[in-house]
């Protein structure tokens, strides 16, 4: 996956089982199946069990590490709950959470963005990420819709640039101003962009 891919935390969360296991760590994703497949049993009970989530705090946010444990029998990274992950060997080898051979995307800032189909009139909102283009989320709606490059896309009456975010092309997210207001979040206005199917456009 390329480097510049956009994950929201909701993409991370469905991918929660020791067989499928993503979790994001400072504003990094990272694909950590196959990690837990090949490990020693029981070395990586905590990553299995954070599968999905965000697990940043368990790191000092300076070096990167976390707590190191010695013993008179070996050296030991341990979590900061005290269950034992990984052996690792600083000399010959690169603990698994400095390895970014595991990296898949970044964790860009979520928000919800409704499509409204005005051929089949299906909505769908989807939670997508503020740093994506329009091209991107369409490849997001491409699950509902096989057909999403027949469509214009619109915004209060005015076509959409798909090489564009949604705040370059004028579609602000006001949800801060929502809860500053103390608005119920039920209440709160989604953005809807419209499809226009290219056919209907004369």
């Amino acid at each position: 996956m390329k480097t510049s891919t956009y994950l929201t935390q909701t993409d991370v969360a469905l991918h929660c089982t020791p067989e499928d296991l993503w979790v994001s760590k400072f504003g990094r994703v990272y694909d950590y199946t196959n990690l837990v497949r090949t490990a020693p049993s029981g070395q990586t009970e905590a990553l299995v069990r954070a599968a999905g989530t965000d697990i940043s705090s368990w790191f000092d946010p300076q070096t990167g590490d976390y707590p190191k444990v010695t013993d008179a029998l070996e050296t030991r990274f341990r979590l900061p709950y005290g269950l034992p992950m990984l052996h690792a060997d600083n000399s010959t080898t690169k603990p698994w959470w400095k390895d970014d051979s595991y990296f898949i995307g970044l964790l860009g800032k979520q928000r919800p963005i409704e499509l409204l189909n005005t051929l089949s009139l299906h909505r769908h909102q989807l939670m997508v990420c503020e740093e994506e283009t329009l091209a991107d989320i369409s490849a997001r709606y491409a699950r509902f819709n096989s057909n999403v490059l027949g469509y214009r896309w619109r915004y209060q009456e005015q076509d959409l640039k798909m090489d564009k975010t949604l705040n370059d092309n004028g579609i602000p997210d006001e949800r801060a101003t929502y809860l500053r207001l103390g608005w119920p979040q039920d209440q709160w206005y989604v953005p809807c962009i419209v499809l226009v199917w290219k056919d209907q456009m004369v």
